[in-house]
């Protein structure tokens, strides 16, 4: 089955929305092909984002072209799926575009061109990404020619820009740098003296010299197939694999106007116990127990026993965060998931939880030797007082976030927004930590809360950090998600 593809005209509106979007100049897209629709279904209409509504398809050979999946990163939900495996001239799967003047650049020709594609071929073999040509006629040679990417059997991507058999020029990705299995994107330039070819976002080669206009073509325009005739009566070179985003423009782009991905963003949490996570110290001081350490029991206490004024706990929290160095453009939030226990709860009234961060001089703690009295028992006492009580000497007088704890005897979750300035700094390794305290309505009673520490029994109760942050701007497509699965940040969870 071959289907049409055709072009209409696009509103001033429509055009400056989607100019604005990618950040080109008006007038740049000519054409612009996101293939989108239900996977394994058959592809009868396409929706050009330039052009609008294109054709239905015309079944004209046993082939179809399906719905496939989508390349990595750009948001859509399927590409266009080229059975073509054993196929034979006139006998496969295409897309096929009639001639139109936006596609010429009519009249006159184009002066300048990119042609951009992504592709994710299943065979290497002498194929079509997309082709233009100047066969209207029945014969099969009457100027041969137009611009092109094409698929070529020595495992590399070939851009071809020419006014006629004998006048054109071409550049090519070098032989074995297209792999059957996996996404590239690939964008032919000609900035009207020089041709140039990208694979990935990254030029190969030095270019070719071509000046002039390009030929003003009278052929279809084929996706996955080579269309010698305007009717679809001459094909071949049939593209194996899926082939995706699909668009022309009128101009030389540089690099950063090509197609692609959005930013990515993922999600990572850092709970210990869970993805093999190491990284948490946590511990109590105690203002009634000033020199033992409470950094080994299965929970940390918040709050006081009696008068403000005295029997103060503290908690002290950090989480290793170093393992995202060089993997985010920027951390969009952070937020810290405490557990509440039913533990040592006293206080009717309301309790609120705040959380303040280290001052650096006392950044170097750790959870087996800190005590209310000292960071380092008997030998190294905190930079301002005891319990980390001097503003500004121990801490950030900044209160960071509060929350309501659950009321007494609940138990539940509690969460804090943590800033992102704070825990870029952690990734970067300067670490100090937070504090955690409790005030009430009543200071002058019993007020107090257990929560869940990095050595409480249920895993998935204990402290986790999550940071929402933005993957760098690929230089391939699957870049992105290589990160995000190596971090984990699919779904990954430990609060229950």
């Amino acid at each position: 089955m071959r289907h049409t593809l055709g072009l209409t005209a696009l509103s001033a509106l429509g055009m400056a929305l989607l100019l604005g979007a990618i950040g080109q100049t008006e007038g740049a897209v000519v054409a612009h092909w996101r293939l989108e629709g239900t996977q394994s279904a058959n592809i009868v209409s396409d929706t050009d984002v330039v052009g609008g509504f294109v054709g239905a398809g015309v079944q004209k050979t046993p082939k179809t072209v399906q719905y496939g999946s989508p390349v990595p990163g750009f948001g859509g939900a399927s590409s266009a799926d080229f059975n073509n495996s054993g196929t034979s001239n006139n006998n496969g799967a295409y897309l096929i575009v009639p001639d139109a003047d936006a596609l010429t650049g009519h009249p006159g020709g184009f002066s300048q061109l990119t042609l951009e594609a992504s592709i994710r071929p299943d065979e290497i073999k002498q194929s079509v990404i997309a082709r233009k040509f100047d066969n209207a006629t029945s014969s099969p040679n009457v100027n041969d020619d137009g611009y092109w990417l094409d698929l070529r059997s020595d495992g590399k991507v070939t851009f071809h820009v020419g006014q006629s058999g004998t006048v054109f020029t071409e550049v090519d990705t070098g032989a074995g740098s297209i792999q059957t299995g996996n996404w590239y994107r690939v964008a032919g330039v000609w900035d009207g003296s020089t041709a140039k070819i990208f694979l990935d976002g990254t030029q190969i080669g030095p270019g070719a010299s071509y000046t002039g206009v390009l030929n003003n073509t009278e052929g279809a325009l084929g996706i996955g197939g080579l269309v010698r005739h305007n009717n679809g009566s001459n094909t071949g070179q049939f593209f194996n694999g899926l082939i995706d985003e699909v668009r022309i423009s009128d101009v030389a782009l540089s690099p950063n106007q090509f197609l692609k991905p959005p930013a990515a963003s993922g999600v990572v949490t850092f709970q210990e116990g869970v993805d093999g996570y190491a990284g948490t110290r946590d511990t109590t001081l105690f203002e009634n127990a000033p020199d033992l350490n409470w950094g080994s029991t299965d929970r940390f206490e918040v709050g006081h026993t009696g008068s403000v004024a005295n029997n103060q706990r503290h908690s002290l929290l950090g989480f290793d965060v170093t393992s995202l160095d060089g993997q985010f453009q920027s951390i969009d939030s952070a937020t810290l998931h405490l557990y509440k226990t039913t533990d040592n709860d006293d206080g009717s009234t309301t309790r609120t939880l705040g959380v303040y961060a280290i001052a650096s001089a006392n950044g170097d703690w750790q959870e087996d030797q800190a005590t209310w009295n000292y960071k380092v028992p008997t030998t190294q006492a905190w930079a301002g007082l005891p319990g980390l009580e001097m503003p500004t000497t121990d801490f950030d007088p900044i209160l960071l976030d509060t929350v309501d704890l659950p009321g007494e005897g609940q138990a539940g979750w509690v969460s804090l927004s943590l800033p992102t300035s704070l825990v870029t700094d952690w990734v970067a390794g300067n670490n100090n930590g937070l504090m955690l305290v409790l005030t009430s309505t009543d200071p002058s009673g019993f007020h107090r809360a257990d929560l869940a520490s990095s050595e409480w029994a249920t895993v998935t109760q204990r402290p986790m950090l999550e940071i929402q942050f933005t993957v760098p701007e690929p230089c391939s497509v699957l870049v992105w998600a290589t990160v995000l699965l190596g971090l984990g940040v699919f779904g990954r969870r430990g609060r229950t």
